[in-house]
């Protein structure tokens, strides 16, 4: 982010016009939008002035640093929306461990139990569906509360934007929990499945981690998450292209892998896993060909 973007996103997240800030820096207005349009630059002085008015360091507003951190309210809202992002890896872990369960379980389960833990209804084991939907509403809700919440920019807005996003993967974990208690109440032959069952919520793991391993949700380098070398990490088009390219790799084969455990559903869906380290063999000779190209 270059100083006009920057500037210009400052103001914005002050709520502020052109009009306003000159105001505070005792200019003209057109000098504010000559900035902001990158014509020109203001002096050290007036740089100095303005990082008083937004709260912040020189270094903070000069720098030519895509990561940095421009306040307390900035750093909670790009908080709160890579735990959205959890939030979804989430829905899709749930939504497919569900599905997972009913590959194995008959066709009528236990769906309602006494304080004692005793079952006193039975039901189609196609009712756990309903469970999913009742979670995809409540992240839904929270979710347009979230965008509302940080329009509006109200006084508790701050909290709120922590909180949402912590509540939706505590209700999540609750929901996964109790779709597990029932399924796993409910097995017929839970020796029997567990292997396959254990092989596929793996296999399910690797598929998400692929999904969330694309530019889109992955953009920014980290020592975390992604294809992490020495070449991705030193190089921003190496990081892009590398994990878009194992993103596609990874999910095609995690995809398959899925669904022929899914049909078969036997104790070698085990040996299925292996797939899921050849996977990486084609993304470590694009990453060789892509660094030889780029360090030519």
């Amino acid at each position: 982010m270059k100083f006009n973007e920057r500037l210009k996103f400052l103001r914005l997240e002050k709520g502020m016009t052109q009009e306003e800030l000159a105001q505070k820096l005792n200019i003209s207005r057109q000098s504010v939008s000559k900035w902001e349009n990158g014509i020109n630059e203001p002096g050290i002085e007036t740089i100095k002035e303005i990082c008083r008015v937004f709260g912040i360091s020189v270094n903070a507003l000069i720098e030519d640093d895509s990561d940095f951190i421009i306040s307390k309210e900035q750093r909670i809202i790009k908080q709160s929306k890579f735990l959205f992002k959890l939030v979804l890896a989430f829905c899709l872990f749930d939504t497919l461990v569900t599905i997972t369960y009913l590959r194995f379980l008959p066709a009528r389960i236990p769906m309602h139990f006494d304080m004692n833990f005793n079952v006193n209804r039975y039901g189609s084991k196609y009712e756990l569906l309903a469970i999913i939907a009742i979670t995809y509403v409540m992240v839904f809700i929270n979710y347009y509360i979230y965008k509302k919440t940080i329009k509006e920019r109200s006084d508790e807005y701050l909290r709120v934007l922590k909180m949402l996003p912590i509540m939706n993967i505590v209700f999540i974990a609750i929901m996964l929990s109790i779709v597990s208690l029932v399924s796993f109440k409910s097995f017929i032959d839970i020796k029997r499945d567990i292997v396959s069952l254990l092989s596929l919520i793996m296999i399910i793991i690797f598929m998400i981690l692929s999904i969330f391993s694309f530019p889109v949700f992955n953009k920014k380098r980290n020592v975390f998450f992604g294809f992490r070398t020495l070449f991705t990490l030193r190089n921003d088009e190496a990081w892009i292209k590398v994990n878009r390219f194992q993103a596609y790799s990874a999910l095609v084969v995690t995809s398959i892998t899925y669904i022929i455990g899914m049909i078969f559903a036997k104790e070698w869906t085990l040996y299925l896993t292996v797939s899921l380290i050849v996977s990486v063999i084609p993304t470590f000779i694009y990453h060789e060909v892509l660094r030889k190209r780029i360090t030519k």
